[in-house]
């Protein structure tokens, strides 16, 4: 388990606002953490009871003290005992704490409170893994994908590297599995994680759009089934709409002309409620996605 620390539900550049629900701040793999009904309740009562704090005594948000919110969150219930478990309440790593963690993550994968403790270093944790950066050790595709998060390109041409090993066998890899319908915010499989950091790094359209192209014209659709394909073509564009170029183009448009995703999209006037099958739903999502990459 891992908390979602108040910071999450404060919008930065702006005073005074809290939002609640789905638009506290998590990246993709973080939102599986807390995006059901359960969670999202919690999320809105957090925000009231905040904004009580807020307005009696520091009028602002930002001046809410975390300890007393969590306290009064116990007290009626919105947070459980076990919520508040080791590392609850630690702050932002300094340099030295974040140093010990890309160390640690040199050599291993880290628990989920310390990864999540060590992103949210920013500056720091992004000099940290930069210093700790070894494009030849076991660990270098996760501390690339953690550095790319962060806005480093360091780890770029280690990880488009990756992507091609990881790519180069005669069939997709699939990951996991899951019994649900994809899009499944708790799973993909690996070269989707991959895609994903390189195109939040921004990595160069010259390195990336040629993986992508060569992903693309090995991808067969099919309608009946909508599994690890459909990760690939959202991260497909994901990452052309992220690093917009005309090397992208020939991509997009082969998606765009696949018989399974080309004219998903409702009539004007129609209603969404009568739609009956999840997984054309799903194609027309593709499409929608793909068209706004090109659009870009």
């Amino acid at each position: 388990d891992c908390g979602i620390p108040w910071s999450a539900l404060l919008p930065e550049g702006l005073d005074n606002l809290c939002v609640a629900g789905k638009e506290y701040a998590a990246t993709h793999d973080a939102l599986s953490m807390a995006r059901m009904q359960g969670d999202l309740m919690a999320l809105g009562a957090v925000a009231g009871v905040a904004a009580a704090h807020a307005r009696g005594a520091t009028s602002s948000f930002r001046g809410v003290e975390v300890g007393r919110l969590q306290a009064e969150l116990l007290a009626v219930g919105v947070l459980q005992p076990g919520d508040l478990g080791p590392g609850a309440d630690r702050g932002i790593p300094d340099a030295e704490e974040a140093a010990g963690l890309a160390s640690r993550l040199a050599v291993g994968p880290l628990p989920l409170p310390d990864h999540a403790a060590l992103l949210s270093a920013g500056t720091v944790a992004r000099t940290a893994l930069e210093a700790a950066f070894d494009p030849g050790d076991s660990s270098a595709e996760t501390m690339g994908r953690a550095l790319c998060l962060l806005d480093s390109t360091a780890a770029v041409p280690a990880l488009l590297a990756a992507l091609d090993r990881r790519l180069e066998g005669p069939d997709l890899p699939e990951g996991p599995g899951t019994p649900h319908v994809s899009p499944d915010h708790g799973w993909a499989p690996e070269p989707v994680y991959l895609i994903n950091a390189l195109a939040h790094a921004g990595a160069p359209g010259p390195g990336l759009s040629p993986a992508l192209e060569r992903l693309a014209a090995r991808l067969v659709l099919d309608a009946s089934r909508c599994d690890h394909r459909f990760d690939y073509v959202h991260a497909i564009a994901y990452a052309l709409e992220r690093v917009a170029g005309p090397a992208g183009i020939p991509t997009l448009r082969r998606l765009l002309a696949d018989p399974v995703i080309k004219d998903r999209t409702l009539p004007r006037g129609a209603d969404p409620r009568g739609n009956v099958d999840e997984r054309l739903e799903r194609f027309a999502y593709l499409e929608l996605c793909l068209a706004r990459a090109l659009a870009r």
